[in-house]
């Protein structure tokens, strides 16, 4: 389900933005492992590849991944919260005992994803959101999937607008919608495709809704 209006590209008042909701086709646990073209500097301690059915001829691919504090004991989720929220909006922990809850938390501190969370979410439908990064070879907007989901797409839009308030994400391009002119390239540095990935944790596609 699609909830961009023709208004300027505008989806609750954010350019360039598309909020849908998305079914979850499978959930493959990467944590230690690359998530990325066998790049190691894609690996973080909790990482999860969520496949999509957006509705397309081609389902869209997100890894949700972090790293955790620990001095040899754990301290805080850190980064490795989006991985935590990802499995709390999609409601993987209803109606579980706090025995049971407290049993899945202690496997994400040991750098896993719990084995019966990974078939539970499948089946499973969430909000989802994609911004626009840039413009491809061919002069349409370039997208890319933000890693916060929510069960609620208004939640959603008002997480992604408090977050750029804060510079991210920083590749967040809302201006090309109507002056794509302005783009420059994304194929140097750590602006590369490849280094994109690694470091954010999401597939590049050209998204073109």
């Amino acid at each position: 389900m699609l909830t961009l209006n023709n208004n300027n590209g505008q989806t609750h008042g954010l350019t360039g933005v598309f909020i849908k909701e998305a079914r979850i086709v499978s959930a493959t646990d990467l944590s230690g492992k690359p998530s990325y073209q066998d790049n190691p500097e894609s690996i973080r301690d909790l990482a999860v590849e969520i496949e999509f059915d957006i509705g397309q001829d081609w389902n869209k691919k997100v890894v949700f991944k972090g790293d955790l504090k620990q001095d040899g004991n754990f301290i805080n989720w850190h980064s490795a919260f989006i991985v935590k929220e990802l499995f709390i909006q999609t409601g993987c922990f209803n109606n579980l005992t706090e025995e049971e809850i407290q049993d899945r938390l202690q496997t994400f501190t040991q750098k896993q994803i719990p084995v019966d969370f990974l078939s539970k979410i499948r089946g499973r439908s969430i909000f989802s959101l994609d911004y626009i990064r840039g413009i491809n070879e061919e002069g349409k907007p370039r997208y890319s999937s933000w890693n916060i989901v929510k069960k609620d797409e208004h939640a959603l839009a008002e997480a992604f607008r408090i977050s750029i308030a804060k510079g991210y994400p920083s590749n967040y391009k809302p201006e090309l919608i109507n002056n794509p002119e302005k783009a420059e390239s994304f194929e140097y540095g750590a602006n590369t495709e490849q280094n994109r990935v690694a470091l954010t944790g999401t597939e590049v596609r050209d998204f073109d809704f």
